[in-house]
């Protein structure tokens, strides 16, 4: 039986991963013949699902600390395990994605190459490269089997041709080894924002697959703050204990809305767009996570207006780790999680997925931001007039929505709930 491990989210000035995504028999080569910028009816079903996607895992976060989900790498992970899947349990998996039976593995193809980007690149082909222009998004896929496992011929090819590389033959018994592997793989993937695999402590025979998939991004911000704006300035992680942190601060125009629920400030960086929604004093940030899956982003994004104002965003960087089976389990997963019943890896013998989880790490300056996530599961075989500025001062936990602007993919989800020495709950009002 064999075990898939999901790797969580982390937020840490958002590296950039390679994601190559290719339909069974493309090769490499064709995907990016193909022009990205052509209207895809399946690649905008899947960035709508993927997006839909992103608000539930964030309803499902924990209550205490810093968080950080990334959608895409998860929804790579779950089409790959149901590449593998059969009956209720392939059936139980496409349903938690989301993602309608019109998109096909080329479908993924298509989005990873729209949202690939490497640094010194221009976002226009027509323009000419620019050196300082540091801008990197990136997936990155692989699947580690161990060689005493046997995989069907045609779900192995469809790995492939869906992760674009080949599948990676590993012995777990010889764990140090292939730790070392791991980590090596993912510290190229994310651009070392991401330096380990964090491993379940499981004995060496029950490890038998693991699936990877990572996401990296790097952008500057297009007006970039100024370091002698930033000053010490409590932030009030709770109602009862408050941290100096450094305050960053710029007076703008800026895209902007607010009602008594959160302020709401959008930031354009290169090739990304970030949304800061600072709840209302007596509004808990929790609350504001919980209204992410009823259109709340979309709402503010409909009535943003450019208005002159002030903002101060802390600097900061964090590191999460999300374990994902439970949240997996709420949202309607059980087969592939139950050894009596679950039909999965393309092996001559049943397959349970034991470990899911998702690491990030997210870090925002004067700047611009980073931010990487690796997604693991393992597997077991047998502006208006007359109006005052605004004032945005983010000196409580607030939602931070990184965005893509060619697709409109949303990339990250994460609460920033100020320095975290201990682990303390964030309260949901204060």
């Amino acid at each position: 039986m064999m075990r898939w491990i999901d790797c969580v989210t982390r937020w840490v000035g958002v590296p950039a991963c390679t994601l190559l995504l290719l339909a069974a028999g493309v090769r490499a080569q064709d995907s990016a013949d193909q022009s990205t910028d052509a209207p895809s009816p399946g690649v905008d079903a899947l960035v709508a699902a993927s997006n839909r996607l992103a608000w539930k895992l964030a309803a499902e976060l924990p209550a205490e600390g810093n968080q950080l989900v990334a959608p895409l790498p998860l929804m790579m992970e779950l089409r790959k395990l149901a590449s593998g899947a059969r009956g209720e349990t392939r059936r139980e998996l496409e349903a938690v994605s989301g993602v309608p039976e019109s998109v096909s593995d080329a479908d993924f193809a298509r989005l990873a190459a729209s949202v690939w980007h490497e640094a010194g690149a221009p976002l226009d082909p027509d323009e000419e490269p620019l050196p300082e222009f540091r801008h990197t998004l990136a997936l990155a896929s692989s699947l580690w089997v161990d060689e005493r496992v046997t995989l069907d011929p045609s779900f192995a090819r469809r790995i492939e041709a869906l992760q674009g590389s080949p599948i990676e033959r590993v012995d777990f018994r010889e764990l140090l080894h292939t730790q070392d592997r791991l980590d090596e793989w993912v510290r190229h993937a994310t651009g070392d924002q991401i330096r380990e695999v964090i491993l379940p402590d499981l004995d060496k025979d029950a490890l038998g697959v693991i699936g990877i998939s990572t996401l990296r991004l790097q952008a500057g911000w297009l007006t970039p703050y100024s370091p002698r704006s930033t000053a010490s300035v409590d932030f009030y992680c709770t109602p009862e204990r408050k941290r100096a942190v450094p305050m960053m601060r710029r007076g703008d125009m800026f895209s902007y809305a607010e009602d008594d629920l959160a302020q709401v400030v959008r930031h354009a960086a290169e090739g990304v767009e970030v949304l800061f929604l600072l709840p209302r004093e007596g509004v808990g940030v929790l609350e504001l996570e919980r209204r992410l899956a009823d259109g709340l982003v979309d709402q503010y994004r409909s009535v943003l207006e450019l208005e002159i104002g002030t903002v101060r965003i802390p600097r900061f960087g964090f590191q999460s780790s999300l374990e994902l089976v439970p949240v997996l389990r709420k949202l309607g997963v059980s087969r592939a999680l139950d050894p009596a019943r679950a039909q999965l890896f393309g092996t001559s013998k049943e397959g349970e997925l034991v470990v899911a989880r998702q690491q990030g790490h997210l870090s925002i300056d004067e700047e611009g931001l980073s931010a990487g996530s690796m997604t693991l599961f393992g597997g077991r075989v047998g502006g208006r007039m007359g109006k005052p500025p605004f004032e945005f001062t983010a000196n409580r936990p607030f939602l931070i929505v990184i965005r893509h602007n060619k697709t409109g993919a949303v990339l990250f989800v994460g609460r920033y709930a100020g320095p975290q020495d201990e682990p303390a709950e964030v309260p949901d009002s204060r």
